[in-house]
């Protein structure tokens, strides 16, 4: 694997690492940053909101007959604190292969059901949420748009065939630009056994006054499928990507390449690397973070740097996958401390 070990001999390491879970956790992930650093992921089952050092806890909440352990997740964080995300006991439904998961949203201490009506239903989860409180998510192989207030917008894919359309929404920025996966009406050549060869790509969307306007994100030449990940707010969307798709879902599989997304035109980030790459977090200075095998890294200018060279090289972390950058530089994500697999926060030092 070829990754730039950037400035991995400077005198003062670039980032700080600050652990975000209590000592006595197991597991933990971290999912999403805000513009004040707070922190937001899982630790132990629970969802959780990192604020001033403080780790506040949402242990999930049985909504249906289905045994547990009932696990939440934290993946979405506003500047006001409020987490979008999602609780279930992640046992497939019957004849969907979707997990048993209902939208939550975490705020003041206390978790909600985003919409009780649909508790119970497969696939029900928050993943992006912006400052005014809009959340986007998936419901049952449709991608939503839910405001405050509960109106509701479904995201319609671009494909058009009468079966196996599909669209998740993975972000929302504060213009009220959505972005995600969508089906579209073309197919590969050739998919393996299980797989659709129907393709999916990356879009970004707009839905004011109620009206959707997509644009397809487009596709790499050796990648016919895309996801976006995350969107900045001078517009830059960066994304993931894949060889098949499981059929009607917007979930890629195969070899992976991270893209970003900017002034009309996807690049490939992957190509110095050995190994699949994936983009989660971008900030409006050009940042781009995510992982490349089992290392943390970020792109700047487009190169490649692991974050393990960034940090104390003493500092006995291994960091593994980076999901989310704000505007200041603060990196969240996951790794490995003392054997566990925890969140982290990396805050730059100059």
């Amino acid at each position: 694997m070829s990754i730039s070990p950037a400035l991995a001999s400077a005198a003062q390491p670039l980032y700080r690492v600050d652990p975000i879970a209590p000592p006595a956790t197991a597991h933990g992930e971290g999912f999403a940053v805000n513009a004040g650093g707070d922190v937001a992921g899982e630790v132990d089952g629970a969802a959780f909101v990192w604020h001033a050092g403080k780790v506040i806890r949402f242990p999930g909440v049985p909504f249906t007959s289905f045994d547990g352990p009932y696990t939440s997740v934290a993946t979405a964080l506003n500047k006001y604190g409020v987490a979008g995300g999602h609780d279930g006991n992640y046992q497939p439904c019957v004849m969907s292969g979707l997990q048993l998961a209902t939208a939550m949203r975490f705020a003041n201490g206390k978790a909600s059901f985003v919409d009780a009506s649909r508790n119970g239903l497969c696939g029900f989860e928050v993943d992006g949420i912006n400052d005014a409180g809009v959340l986007v998510g998936s419901s049952a192989f449709r991608g939503f748009v839910r405001y405050p207030g509960g109106r509701e917008i479904s995201v319609k894919p671009l494909s058009t065939r009468p079966v196996d359309n599909g669209t998740r929404a993975s972000a929302i920025d504060n213009e009220g630009r959505v972005v995600g996966g969508t089906t579209i009406d073309a197919r590969t050549a050739s998919a393996p056994e299980g797989y659709s060869s129907y393709v999916i790509h990356a879009f970004e969307a707009t839905f004011e006054g109620g009206i959707q306007r997509m644009r397809d994100l487009g596709g790499l030449s050796r990648f016919p499928d895309t996801y976006a990940t995350a969107i900045s707010e001078d517009g830059t969307v960066v994304g993931y990507s894949g060889l098949m798709t499981a059929p009607k879902t917007t979930t890629l599989a195969g070899p992976s390449h991270a893209w970003m997304w900017h002034a009309g035109r996807m690049t490939d980030l992957g190509g110095a690397t050995s190994r699949d790459s994936f983009a989660y977090g971008v900030n409006d200075r050009g940042v781009v973070v995510g992982c490349a095998g089992d290392h943390a890294v970020r792109w700047v200018d487009k190169h490649i740097q692991d974050l393990n060279a960034l940090i104390d090289p003493h500092s006995g972390w291994q960091l593994t996958c980076a999901r989310a950058i704000n505007r200041s530089g603060v990196i969240v994500g996951t790794g490995i401390f003392g054997g566990r697999t925890l969140p982290f926060r990396l805050v730059p030092t100059r």
